[in-house]
């Protein structure tokens, strides 16, 4: 009879639980954010830490060697719980630039870009075109050629996050589908002077939460 019981028991427990729809903004500043720029320049044209997020290529000044800029952007996702079920993730990106050598350039070639996961560990003060980390092509998504000079976007990175809660986080690589000719993607990144053009991530999920007994 005790055991009949036990048994008996055990879905009542199981039933007490609630589920509700939460959600989390990420937007943080040059102290808690982790972005980088890296450059396939010569080491000493290079720099890291930008208040600029971009893909690019141009051509040196002497139109002799192909130059490639790509970022890299990790958020913190430790508030996100475990158990959490994630039902939308969007990423926003602001242009906000004042330099017009820092706008969009889309004109003779088109500066489509193709966000990735990346799947190796890299360290913002230190990573450079020579060490960058490796990505995966698993549900990258691709951005479509820019249609102003200045221009914000919202990025649906709902399958992205889902890899990044369930394999391991290292963050998201920006760089064009085409990497040649005279083209530029821009954006500010979180080291940018003005807080309001900071990168910023909202994520709505669903989570499971234990009932407590009165």
């Amino acid at each position: 009879m005790r055991r009949l019981i036990f048994l008996l028991f055990i879905p009542l427990l199981i039933s007490c639980e609630q589920t509700s729809v939460e959600y989390i903004w990420l937007k943080p500043d040059a102290k808690e954010g982790k972005d980088a720029l890296i450059q396939s320049f010569p080491e000493e044209l290079q720099q890291s830490t930008s208040s600029v997020f971009m893909a690019e290529a141009k051509w040196d000044d002497q139109n002799e060697h192909q130059l490639i800029s790509r970022s890299l952007l990790e958020f913190d996702l430790k508030s996100l719980p475990r158990n959490a079920k994630v039902l939308h993730a969007e990423l926003r990106l602001f242009n906000g630039l004042r330099s017009d050598l820092l706008s969009n350039v889309n004109k003779l070639d088109l500066n489509e870009c193709l966000l990735q996961r990346i799947t190796e560990s890299w360290d913002e003060s230190s990573v450079t075109w020579v060490n960058q980390p490796q990505t995966t092509s698993e549900n990258e998504i691709r951005i479509g050629p820019s249609t102003s000079d200045r221009e914000d976007l919202s990025i649906d990175i709902t399958e992205l996050l889902i890899d990044l809660q369930r394999i391991e986080n290292f963050g998201l690589m920006l760089k064009l589908v085409e990497e040649s000719g005279t083209k530029r993607m821009a954006f500010a990144s979180s080291d940018a002077f003005h807080s309001e053009f900071h990168s910023e991530l909202l994520i709505e999920y669903e989570v499971k939460r234990a009932l407590l007994a009165n």
